[in-house]
């Protein structure tokens, strides 16, 4: 790249075309532009990065083309990261402690106690909100799940199940996004308030799933349960939770190396 342009008069808005990422060198890519200059399309590289970057540049490549209103077009040379295959989800501790136990000790296929009694972990959903937090869902027998999710000011675990949104008084079946849904519902007699609304990806046992998930949660006015709706494209759910502390999990087992 010549040093010696300055991009902020060679690039206005108006004549870019579009953004992509060029692989030049065995761990080495550009991102390169594409912008029109006396009617004729000219291309030049803005950024030189490696592999570890990839996907930090892809999710910047996809905001600008957001931001400049850009639908991009196939170029030939074009170096294509697909996100789903190579989702690297954030790394959970990587030991397991036998004593001060947490969150960050539950692993699918590894048992825990909560309030008596012995839950096993079939599977592990963890979804990285946009504000940077990580959630967890523990999924365990009979259709329950263990729902931790970390906020700015607090921290929420329930154990959680599905709910009929055919019983929610004040809920919308009809609508297309969760956000058109209302600040506050009825459910079993209570009023539950909105309490908060997240956007992130969601992974499965390590596995991407899905970019874009859309969470709201609802806190009941005893402060002792929740609804949580979550949106995965048109499909809808919702499930109630009942409050439980961490101190109620008084015992996890690792991982068993058995078949179930």
């Amino acid at each position: 790249m010549n040093k010696d342009l300055d991009h902020r008069e060679q690039f206005n808005a108006d004549s870019i075309e579009q953004f992509y990422i060029k692989k030049v060198g065995e761990d080495q890519f550009n991102l390169m532009i594409i912008y029109k200059k006396m009617e004729v399309n000219h291309e030049s590289d803005l950024l030189s990065f490696g592999h570890k970057r990839i996907a930090e540049i892809t999710d910047i490549l996809d905001y600008m083309h957001q931001f400049y209103g850009i639908t991009p077009k196939k170029i030939e040379d074009e170096y294509n990261y697909d996100k789903k295959t190579n989702f690297i989800p954030k790394q959970k501790r990587n030991f397991f402690k036998l004593f001060d136990q947490d969150i960050e000790d539950i692993r699918t296929k590894g048992v825990f106690t909560l309030s008596g009694e012995d839950y096993l972990v079939e599977k592990t959903q963890q979804i990285e909100w946009d504000n940077g937090m990580v959630s967890y869902r523990f999924l365990i027998h009979e259709d329950q799940s263990l729902f931790y999710h970390p906020m700015i000011n607090n921290r929420l675990l329930f154990l959680e199940s599905k709910a009929l949104k055919a019983n929610i008084d004040g809920f919308d079946r009809y609508v297309d996004s969760l956000n058109e849904q209302p600040k506050v519902l009825s459910f079993e007699g209570q009023n539950y308030y909105l309490l908060e609304v997240n956007k992130g990806e969601i992974s499965m046992d390590g596995k991407h799933l899905h970019e874009e998930l859309l969470q709201t949660i609802y806190e009941s006015e005893d402060e002792k349960c929740v609804l949580r709706c979550s949106q995965m494209e048109d499909k809808i759910r919702v499930f109630k939770g009942t409050m439980m502390q961490e101190k109620q999990i008084n015992l996890i087992l690792p991982q068993l190396d058995v078949d179930f």
